[in-house]
Formats: C-alpha cells, sequence, structure tokens
C-alpha cells in the first residue's frame, strides 16, 4: 500500500514530430489542484483504492482501511507501508489486525523495495499523456490507467523490488 499525489498540471515530458520539424505542445499555467490516490497492489494487480482532492490525512487513511481495504482483506495476508505519520494510526493498525492480517513496514528511505512505486510510475505515465485538467478527469484517468496494470506487471514489480514469487504466481 502506498500514496502518490497527483497535479492537474500533468502534461508529456517529450514530444515526437516527424523529422525536421518542430513538435509543439502547451504546458497549463495558472491555478492547479493536488489529488491524491491511496492504492494498493498484489500479486494479482492492483487493489483498492481511493482518491480525493488535498492531502492524505489520519482521517482520509482510516476512511481507506475501512471502508476500501478491510472488505478485501483474507486472513494472513501481510500489508506493507512506509512510515508516513498517518500510517502510525492505532485505529487502522487494530482494524487490519482483526482480519486477521499482518502490517510490515518497509525500510526508511527505500521506495526501491515497494514494488508500488513501479506501478504508479506507469500510471503517471499514462496521466501525463492523458493531460487531464479537472478533478474528474484525473480520477476517469486514473481508473483506465490503473486498468492497465496487469497481474504480470505487478508480478514483475514484485520480482524486481526482491520479492519472492511463489511458483504459481509465475
Amino acid at each position: 500500500m502506498d500514496e502518490t499525489s497527483t497535479s492537474t498540471r500533468l502534461t508529456p515530458l517529450q514530444a515526437r514530430a516527424p523529422r525536421g520539424q518542430r513538435a509543439y505542445g502547451t504546458i497549463p499555467h495558472g491555478r492547479w489542484e493536488s489529488i491524491t490516490l491511496v492504492a494498493t497492489m498484489s500479486l494479482t494487480g492492483m487493489g483498492p483504492a481511493l482518491q480525493f482532492p488535498g492531502a492524505l490525512d489520519r482521517d482520509a487513511f482510516e476512511l481507506f482501511i475501512e471502508q476500501s481495504l478491510l472488505p478485501q482483506l483474507h486472513p494472513g495476508q501481510i500489508i506493507s507501508w512506509d512510515n508516513l505519520s498517518v500510517h502510525k494510526s492505532r485505529h487502522a493498525r487494530e482494524l487490519i489486525e482483526a482480519a486477521g492480517c499482518r502490517i510490515m513496514p518497509t525500510p526508511r528511505y527505500s521506495p526501491d523495495c515497494n514494488p508500488i512505486e513501479q506501478g504508479f510510475a506507469k500510471l503517471k505515465a499514462a496521466l501525463r499523456r492523458a493531460a487531464p485538467r479537472t478533478f474528474d478527469d484525473v480520477v476517469i484517468a486514473t481508473g483506465k490507467a490503473m486498468a492497465t496494470i496487469t497481474a504480470q506487471d505487478a508480478r514483475n514489480f514484485f520480482q524486481d523490488a526482491g520479492y519472492l514469487v511463489p511458483a504459481q504466481h509465475l
């Protein structure tokens, strides 16, 4: 599990044009909105997610745990998250442990150990191409982009992060 922020100013970082011609594009200026995505990933692909305007706080995190994550959990699952202060919620920890699951924090300053970071990179590349400019457009584009992250992608992301993937999932 992890969170990422998206801006309504995302735009492709590179452009293409026929040989000898200049590539043109626009970059939005002025007011923009920050949108937070809290999402999960397992060996089967992207899992429960919640998107909302603004920054993640403890109330939003606990709401995600209660309404999105808990209904999808199975006893014995391991939830991995970083050491962001909102993750230190006693209520969230108690809910996850009551579902028969365990929490395993990722090491500090180690995005390479979190496979969802590669999923977010693929997601943001798709959002840059879509160039959504409103909250609703970002939500729609995010849903489409998350659907492109396949179970095979997820397994590759886990392997690249150093996790052992059971043979039945290869």
